[in-house]
């Protein structure tokens, strides 16, 4: 089987963010998981019925709308490994306890009270079943260090929040 993915739509009150699985016969990478723990076991129960192997976590970059639901994506698949770009994971460990307090505050119980942080990617590929998937970081969109992830077998980037549509974009963390 040859790669393929599939976009997850998160809900208006998470941002409406998305997250992308990109799998092939046996295995899968997730990038991004989102902000509310209820659309995070919306998007755990859609991949467990899809029955990949969920290698790898990916964070594109530090707003809570990309990681903060990793804790109950990887509870359901506790061998897929956390992973970011070093930049990305310096922007996490500086700003979560921030983030944790100000989300808390707004959402309360749909929000988690810690973060796994991702670890630092050593070369900024992975693959799935022997297809490629790139990572380049220091893109400008919501936020510096966003990170975009381009797959070549099958010529699709992964903007993450490079690109936005018919959205709003959250300048206030961008100059």
């Amino acid at each position: 089987m040859a790669l393929d993915y599939r976009v997850f739509l998160h809900s208006h009150p998470g941002f409406n963010s998305t997250s992308t699985l990109f799998y092939g016969e046996r295995d899968a990478v997730l990038i991004d998981a989102c902000q509310l723990l209820s659309d995070a076991h919306r998007l755990v129960a859609e991949l467990l019925l899809m029955g990949k192997n969920l290698t790898h976590i990916y964070v594109s970059h530090f707003h809570p709308d990309h990681h903060f639901g990793v804790e109950v994506v990887q509870f359901a698949f506790p061998n897929a490994r956390v992973l970011a770009l070093p930049s990305v994971v310096k922007d996490i460990v500086f700003t979560t306890n921030d983030k944790i307090f100000m989300w808390g505050g707004v959402f309360g119980r749909n929000e988690p009270d810690k973060v796994v942080f991702p670890m630092p990617l050593a070369e900024p590929v992975l693959e799935v079943e022997g297809a490629q998937l790139q990572f380049f970081d220091d893109w400008e969109g919501d936020c510096p260090n966003n990170t975009v992830v381009w797959v070549p077998s099958l010529g699709v980037l992964c903007a993450t929040d490079v690109a936005e549509l018919d959205s709003h974009l959250w300048t206030i963390e961008s100059n």
